[in-house]
């Protein structure tokens, strides 16, 4: 199959790459991170704040996602305080600079860029180390922008869809539905969107080389479709919620920064390992 995959245009080092990464992704148990804690409700906006850092310093995509992913993951598995979000989103994304970045941002500077005045590091470290135990130190989780690349290099695309496919991708990645469904699925279901005949026969190739679920891609491109429709024209969700939660996590954190009381940035550690907000002994 490999072969025929070649010559159709499909990179063995891609397909290869991409069983690894699915394999990866059921050792991480992507799936499961999904919650409906009162956390996800400020999804939209962390990931706001994460993408204007991430041009303030010069973060890859993949730091973002993977910072976004651990901020998921921690929501859904521990009690966070809404007021005591904003730590949590922090340490999320330094964990993330320090895994992926080759050049290191301290934490210090991390908190000046993002409007931090005067931090209680030591209690940010000790949040660190909370947040590492409840990922269980897996931190190399797949991302959907991981696979829209190797999709792309697999189906020998043409450069004319590759700024369709990220697009599409940093949308799916700020919305709460893609919870329900692991990163593979996600990037399928947008390279299907974007895909033209000669390159859906080829793909669909690829789908079957890596054995990927294609009833479960059924429903997340039909998700997918409803969902672009709906948020390309307008992005109203996004606006109401940085109305409703007016803090440290505004998208013109660079332009803009405000003294912001320690109470409520530092305050005790946001996470906590038992539902009632108690902390570990």
């Amino acid at each position: 199959m490999l072969t025929i995959m070649e010559k159709k245009g499909g990179s063995g080092a891609s397909i290869e790459r991409l069983r690894n990464l699915l394999r990866l992704e059921d050792v991480y148990g992507c799936a499961d991170q999904c919650g409906k804690k009162s956390g996800l409700a400020m999804r939209p906006l962390v990931m706001d704040w994460y993408s204007g850092l991430r041009k303030c310093l010069g973060l890859s995509i993949k730091c973002v996602e993977l910072a976004m992913i651990y901020f998921d993951k921690v929501v859904s598995k521990t009690h966070v305080g809404r007021n005591k979000l904003y730590n949590l989103a922090l340490v999320c994304l330094f964990v993330s600079i320090k895994f992926t970045e080759t050049k290191t941002v301290s934490l210090q500077d991390l908190c000046s860029h993002s409007g931090t005045r005067g931090p209680d590091l030591e209690k940010i470290y000790r949040l660190e180390v909370e947040v590492l135990q409840i990922l269980e130190w897996k931190l190399n989780h797949p991302t959907v922008t991981e696979y829209l690349t190797l999709f792309y290099l697999s189906i020998g695309s043409e450069d004319k869809i590759k700024e369709k496919l990220y697009a599409l991708g940093e949308m799916a990645v700020t919305n709460c539905w893609t919870l329900d469904f692991v990163p593979s699925s996600v990037a399928a279901a947008i390279l299907l969107i974007a895909c033209d005949e000669s390159q859906m026969e080829i793909f669909r190739s690829i789908l079957l080389d890596v054995e990927m679920d294609t009833e479960l891609l059924e429903d997340t491109v039909g998700f997918a479709l409803e969902r672009f429709q709906l948020d390309l024209p307008k992005q109203q969700p996004r606006k109401r919620v940085q109305k409703q939660y007016s803090n440290a996590l505004e998208p013109d954190h660079c332009k803009r920064r405000r003294p912001l009381h320690n109470e409520v940035l530092l305050s005790s550690s946001p996470c906590s390992f038992h539902e009632d907000g108690s902390s570990p002994s």
